[in-house]
């Protein structure tokens, strides 16, 4: 029989299955580049994460009362999210190391290595088990994680994980200071998450890295948001998710050490609320040395772009902080005891690494990029401010303008919706808040630096100078984050349907013309729809169906975050590859130098993984000692004197050419004469036939084949 509303019903019905087809298919059918990127296979498990999605929002929209949704929407989602079983609750942080522990022990990561296996054509060592490696997050696998696997090789003396690594570049470099690299130093007790790598095979050391990363900035930041969110514990949770899930830290979660700089930087409110709170002297002392710790963590980030605005972030927080607990802490020779620590905690390793690195340090300095940078302000246009909704749309598609999808990448923030919130309860309550209206005054001073120039006088005294103008939006974004939490925690009252309703659509409209204004070649219709969709009800969540939150937040930021690093075991597409064997047997017996030369960078730091010596690996800082071999006029020396890739087109019979178009790549083409100046002994070369440059005094002389790649070993006169 028909229900007595079955035409209603069945209606409703049709709508709902049409919408579960139509989002399992917008993975694999509109996302997917139409260059076939990736393998279809790859992204099935992207379908999961959509169609939850889907499912979560129609039963916000629709109220679900049929059997099937409503046991998915309000029973397997709401009712777990709400309540937290007591064990897990009792037990978070013996549980969380607990899986650190066991998922360093099975070389569980999700480093983008994998990308080494589809470069080199050799699926069988790929390293992603869920998900897919992506080449455009190059910073992480091409550069840190690289690094941090040639600190393996033992140097000239024997020794491994060398301050001065004898490989990159061909001459010591200092992976210290820049690259944060595990170096046997007493400093590197300020990066926690790299002494893994330092008693651990590599597989295990990444692993201990990555999971030890995510798993401590989450309960972190489960902890940060209880102490501003009046010991909430379902709004630490959203905050948690919105945090740790967020575009801004998966899509830059290998660099910058952007990780510890939130875990260190929330943890050190944390411990200042303790050590205020705290009535003991020897817990009081125990509290100040471990501020003491977290604060050198924060200080050994050494990204200036990040530390500084975040340091005002987390500055506020401070402040609040202390305002609260002044009067009851009892003040005295203690405090005075306690910042001595603190101040000597500081100072003694940073006069340390200054001295280990003070000709590092002069070099970055007298560079093109990034010692010449002095950032006035005024370099963005309004819509980089509200363009967080492309983040539904970078982990898959591949976007490259007007950036990559990495620099794209902020907190999912729904801007302006925080801000205007924020304003509109402290107007209607006639109460203001000391918290929000701080974060109010900063977050107007953050936009005021990125979209109109500053005096440099006034920029150097807020230090932002050092911050460009792109990088100031992820502190930005996550000011609007706070706000929106803090503010409906403080101001609870829910908005009227009406006022939801303008609310909600207002900015999903402003919100779509911004993204799409900004970058053109993510707008499509069905990438409006979902932008649209996702906003307005996300926005209608917050303000009045605050019950269908949770399951809205778990589903968005498990296609936004979660579907951005793959889920990864083991370095076989790092160290199981035919090339790299190669490589390894060569360099084991002949520490000659070597470049790469193709049309890519991708395999540039891939020789110093198995400890050869190249002289066109990343350069934290330009390598003199190598290029002053040539005779160099001072254009040439401009393009070469930066931090950047060094990309040799290929080797030639005219003269060197030098081009840098972007300020973190140099662009050569290599006579041979030059190659005979710099003394290279190999060439790893794309398939590019070298031998018609033989002559009486300089013969390429192929040696290896290799996943589509040759090595040429240059021979010199008598040896020719």
């Amino acid at each position: 029989m028909l229900h007595k509303r079955g035409k209603k019903v069945n209606k409703k019905w049709l709508l709902f299955l049409l919408g579960l087809a139509y989002f399992m298919v917008i993975p694999v059918a509109v996302f997917i580049p139409s260059e076939d990127r990736y393998h279809f296979a790859e992204y099935i498990p992207i379908i999961i994460p959509s169609v939850s999605m889907y499912l979560i929002i129609s039963g916000c929209l629709y109220k679900a009362r049929r059997p099937l949704q409503q046991f998915i929407i309000q029973y397997a989602v709401v009712q777990r999210i709400k309540r937290w079983p007591g064990w897990l609750y009792r037990y978070r942080w013996y549980v969380g190391v607990g899986l650190w522990g066991v998922l360093t022990l099975l070389q569980i990561h999700g480093s983008a290595i994998g990308v080494y296996a589809k470069i080199l054509d050799d699926a069988n060592v790929d390293t992603a088990r869920i998900g897919f490696s992506r080449p455009d997050r190059f910073d992480e696998w091409l550069n840190m994680t690289s690094f941090a696997f040639s600190q393996y090789v033992p140097g000239p003396d024997g020794s491994t994980f060398n301050y001065f690594n004898p490989y990159l570049r061909a001459v010591p470099t200092d992976v210290f200071i820049v690259l944060g690299q595990p170096v046997w130093d007493i400093c590197t007790l300020f990066r926690p998450f790299m002494l893994g790598y330092l008693v651990m095979p590599p597989g295990n050391g990444l692993a201990f890295f990555w999971i030890g990363r995510l798993l401590i900035l989450g309960l972190v930041s489960y902890e940060f948001g209880r102490l501003w969110l009046k010991d909430n514990h379902t709004w630490a949770w959203y905050y948690t998710l919105m945090t740790v899930l967020s575009p801004a830290v998966q899509w830059w979660f290998g660099v910058n050490e952007f990780v510890e700089m939130l875990i260190a930087g929330q943890a050190a409110v944390l411990v200042i609320h303790r050590y205020l709170q705290c009535r003991t002297g020897w817990r009081q002392v125990g509290w100040g040395l471990l501020l003491s710790y977290l604060a050198g963590i924060y200080v050994y980030v050494m990204y200036p772009a990040w530390q500084i605005p975040f340091a005002y972030i987390f500055l506020i927080f401070a402040i609040w902080i202390i305002k609260q607990h002044w009067r009851e802490h009892q003040w005295g020779r203690l405090d005075v005891v306690c910042g001595g620590i603190f101040a000597a905690m500081l100072i003694l390793p940073l006069l340390h690494t200054l001295h280990m690195s003070a000709a590092a340090i002069a070099l970055i300095r007298s560079s093109v990029y990034p010692g010449e940078r002095f950032i006035t302000g005024g370099g963005l246009t309004w819509d980089w401010l509200f363009n967080s909704g492309l983040g539904l749309f970078t982990p898959f598609s591949a976007i490259t303008k007007p950036q990559y999808a990495f620099n794209l990448s902020q907190f999912f923030d729904f801007a302006p919706f925080g801000f205007l919130l924020a304003l509109y309860q402290m107007a209607k309550a006639r109460k203001i808040d000391a918290l929000i209206t701080a974060l109010l005054i900063l977050d107007v001073i953050f936009i005021a630096f990125c979209m109109f120039p500053w005096p440099r006088w006034l920029a150097a005294g807020t230090l932002l100078f050092e911050v460009p103008e792109g990088r100031m939006i992820i502190p930005i974004s996550y000011i609007n984050v706070v706000l929106i939490l803090r503010t409906i925690i403080i101001y609870p009252q829910r908005l009227g349907r009406w006022q939801t309703a303008f609310l909600a659509d207002g900015i999903a409209l402003f919100s779509a013309w911004a993204s799409f204004h900004y970058c053109k070649d993510a707008y499509m219709p069905v990438n409006t729809i979902v932008l649209l969709l996702v906003t307005t009800v996300g926005i209608a969540c917050f303000c009045r169906y605050r019950s269908h939150l949770g399951p809205l937040l778990l589903g968005l930021f498990l296609c936004i975050g979660g579907m951005i690093n793959p889920v990864a075991q083991g370095t076989a597409s790092v160290y199981k590859t035919e090339l790299g064997q190669a490589i390894s047997q060569i360099a084991s017996v002949d520490k000659g130098k070597w470049i790469v030369i193709g049309e890519e960078t991708t395999l540039n730091n891939y020789p110093p993984i198995f400890g050869a010596p190249t002289i066109n690996s990343y350069n934290t800082y330009v390598a003199w000692d190598n290029w002053n071999k040539l005779d160099l006029n001072d254009e040439e020396r401009w393009v070469l004197n930066r931090c950047g890739h060094i990309k040799i087109g290929e080797i030639t019979k005219e003269p060197s050419t030098y081009i840098s178009e972007h300020g973190d790549l140099a662009e050569l083409t290599l006579s041979r004469d030059d190659v005979k100046r710099l003394g290279v002994r190999y060439i790893l070369s794309d398939s590019t036939d070298l031998q018609p440059l033989d002559t009486t005094t300089i013969k390429f002389k192929p040696i290896v084949w290799a996943n589509g790649r040759i090595i040429y070993k240059v021979l010199y006169d008598k040896e020719s």
